[in-house]
């Protein structure tokens, strides 16, 4: 027990003399005076209150010989015992502003906060908080409500540099009722407040507020469900950064590198599907909206990856449905975005076509073309003109059709000339019921 109680003094020793912070057992207390008021980036006075911290100068305490092990209040304990949820959720966002991920999870009531390079829980907050990462604004939105007097609280919490947390605003309103269930913003009895507590109209505090409130409304993180502790802290070595959630694995090392570096996934958007379109050749990373639109396909866009001398790559892009319908590699209707590499400049160089759907009421097949040209693929706006194009290598040509009515339709010609398919043929057919077949009325 003595041997326990002298370890104990100089851990304390240790931590109150190069930390600043202190700490209690699972209690929120105020956080002190961890950064000097110099120290602060904005013109407005701090906040430190009923923030819940760890102590963030013991990753030194402990050797790290397993993932499963997180430090938090000081102690060295197993992540999954925080992890009590029925389902469990994890994020990952630089809160903190210093370029690298920090990884939140959520359980039924409990969000942490996890430095995964020292292993530290350094936030506790309620399963209402939810995390931003936008730009400039960083931190935790969070939410309390109190009901004697009623009172909706609302915060926005940032992180310095050692990742303690301050309160970068505060806002919210109360009715002077108490008991009264606080129905509405603007009742009889609100009592509006902004950071200083002083009472403000409801415009006022609205124009105050509003920039926050819409920032992690709109911003905020996206939760996805924890599969596996292991999956998200570790990848084979303690102290290696973890691969990012976005992160491609491909059978083909030289392909991963490059397209790790170039897929690039926001907040509100998510990897749809990987696959070979050629294997070792051409590769695609299909991206789709994280919620679905009316009226819009859930595919977005596409990271298109080509094995010529080197690694080529570009992005495919589609406007949306309420453009016009002749916008650049706008998608019809039932459309799978097949993608397909063929030659069809007739240069030897095989060039990429992305299927953009069924048009009209006869279901017109269109694609798009990126054709490699120069060292690169250079986007031919008109092969979008072509209806159910076809090679026909023997004339060097791609050819076309499409029905005008039930006894008529055209046939089309182009070549690729000066960077455009340009139509050098069309004929004109009509059906003949003397001779049971269509026959040629028109060409040019």
């Amino acid at each position: 027990m003595r041997k326990r109680i002298g370890k104990a003094i100089i851990i304390l020793l240790f931590i109150s003399i190069f930390s600043g912070c202190s700490t209690s057992n699972g209690e929120n207390e105020e956080v002190g005076s961890a950064i000097e008021e110099s120290e602060i980036s904005t013109n407005q006075e701090k906040e430190y209150n009923d923030i819940s911290v760890s102590d963030n100068n013991t990753s030194n305490l402990y050797e790290y010989d397993d993932y499963e092990y997180v430090i938090y209040g000081g102690e060295r304990i197993k992540l999954e015992t925080l992890l009590t949820g029925e389902t469990n959720y994890y994020t990952r966002a630089d809160v903190c502003g210093d370029e690298e991920k920090e990884i939140a999870f959520k359980t039924d009531d409990k969000v942490y906060l996890l430095d995964n390079k020292s292993r530290i829980i350094f936030y506790e907050g309620t399963s209402a908080d939810e995390i931003v990462d936008y730009k400039g604004m960083k931190g935790v939105h969070t939410e309390t409500i109190e009901y004697e007097p009623t009172q909706v609280h609302e915060q926005f919490i940032a992180f310095d540099e050692n990742k303690n947390p301050y309160v970068e605003f505060s806002w919210g309103w109360k009715d002077r009722v108490n008991g009264r269930i606080l129905d509405s913003k603007r009742g009889e009895g609100d009592y509006f407040y902004c950071n200083d507590e002083d009472e403000l109209d409801y415009w006022t505090w609205n124009l105050k507020v509003g920039e926050y409130r819409d920032l992690w409304w709109a911003r905020h993180q996206p939760w996805n469900e924890l599969q596996s502790i292991e999956l998200i802290l570790s990848n084979g070595e303690y102290g290696k950064e973890v691969l990012g959630d976005n992160h491609i694995e491909i059978d083909n090392p030289e392909f991963e590198v490059i397209v790790n570096s170039v897929v690039d996934v926001p907040w509100n958007q998510r990897i749809e599907k990987t696959e070979w379109i050629v294997e070792g050749e051409v590769f695609r990373v299909a991206i789709e909206r994280a919620e679905l639109e009316i009226d819009e396909y859930a595919h977005l866009r596409d990271y298109i990856f080509v094995k010529k001398d080197e690694i080529k790559w570009f992005e495919v892009t589609y406007p949306s449905k309420n453009d016009p319908l002749d916008s650049d590699r706008y998608v019809w209707d039932a459309c799978d975005f097949n993608v397909k590499y063929e030659d069809v400049n007739f240069d030897n160089q095989k060039d990429i076509l992305v299927f953009l759907g069924h048009a009209g009421n006869r279901g017109v097949m269109y694609y798009c073309a990126y054709v490699y040209e120069d060292d690169e693929f250079k986007y031919a706006r008109s092969f979008e003109d072509i209806p159910y194009y076809k090679i026909n290598n023997e004339e060097q040509c791609i050819e076309g059709w499409c029905l005008d009515g039930a006894a008529h339709y055209y046939d089309f010609k182009y070549k690729y000339i000066d960077g455009d398919f340009v139509e050098i043929e069309r004929k004109y057919y009509e059906w003949d019921d003397d001779k049971q077949d269509f026959i040629i009325l028109l060409e040019d």
